[in-house]
């Protein structure tokens, strides 16, 4: 199986948000364009699953200009900025600003930051459903907002596919002995799907070939049958202290019609930076 000459499509688990701010360069008064990736309406609020990660991106700024995307929640407060530069074109490729709308997981940690505050999709779906956040373009040098656009976060209503314990609670680090899950979360878990579980590599944007890196799995990846809503979990991956490399790793997952659920995995450019992280972290999670 081999990937196109682009990274598969997008999962329903990230949520892209273009911000087309048209000539920010000389003019503070220009509009921010918030839209779902591909196609969504560019007026109004948008909408985003509790438990989803947040992309900003932008376009319009002076080629080599930086600028800083910042999301606030409700009473204003800044919860997640980046600084972000603008390539020869002025165009800035959409950046992770808010990594599954503030869930922790499991992970072990030294401290939290104001952009993670829950530990499960549950008591994040609790505090953030109904409400409404904003994301901002502001400019770098002396912080002035030069547009924003409104976004609502609403419970989920498809698949949520991330790598998690055995218990369903999100990882993002482990160690090379833990054992490695994959959890399928929502209102419409498809009854089955093929998992292939892919090393980090140079570039997604080159047709190489999808590998599946488990010693007893097919490079083909994995069947995975018996899902079920609203909660399923596998195991996609049995700890190995001695066998396993340390790095980054991503699912790809796949629905009977070979429709791309989920495209987990450091190394797309600027898009999604998620999947999992395996080596000698130093600290365990209590088990």
């Amino acid at each position: 199986m081999a990937s196109t000459s682009k990274p598969p499509h997008v999962s329903p688990c990230t949520f892209f948000l273009l911000a087309a701010a048209l000539a920010l360069a000389g003019d503070p008064g220009a509009a921010l364009e918030l839209r779902l990736d591909p196609g969504s309406p560019a007026g109004g609020a948008v909408e985003l699953a509790v438990g989803d990660h947040l992309l900003l991106g932008a376009s319009g700024l002076a080629p080599g200009g930086s600028a800083d995307l910042r999301l606030r929640d409700p009473e204003g407060r800044l919860v997640a900025e980046a600084r972000v530069r603008a390539d020869d074109q002025g165009q800035v490729a959409p950046e992770l600003l808010w990594r599954r709308t503030g869930i922790l997981g499991c992970d072990c940690r030294e401290k939290a930051n104001p952009a993670a505050a829950f530990l499960t999709f549950e008591e994040a779906e609790q505090a953030l459903a109904g409400t409404q956040w904003s994301a901002e373009l502001a400019d770098a040098g002396g912080g002035q907002v030069l547009a924003s656009r409104p976004l609502r976060l609403e419970r989920a209503t498809g698949v949520q596919v991330y790598f998690s314990d055995a218990d369903g609670c999100p990882r993002h680090r482990l160690e090379p002995d833990e054992d490695v899950y994959l959890s399928f979360r929502g209102p419409k878990v498809p009854p089955d799907a093929t998992v292939l579980l892919v090393a980090d590599r140079p570039t997604w944007e080159e047709p190489l070939p999808l590998l599946d890196v488990r010693p007893a799995a097919s490079p083909s990846g994995t069947v995975i049958d018996g899902l079920a809503s609203p909660l399923s979990t596998v195991l996609l991956w049995a700890g190995d202290p001695t066998g396993r490399r340390s790095g980054y790793y991503a699912a790809v997952v796949r629905t009977e019609k070979e429709h791309v659920l989920s495209h987990h995995g450091i190394g797309i450019p600027k898009s999604v930076e998620e999947g999992i992280v395996i080596r000698d972290w130093g600290c365990r999670v209590a088990h």
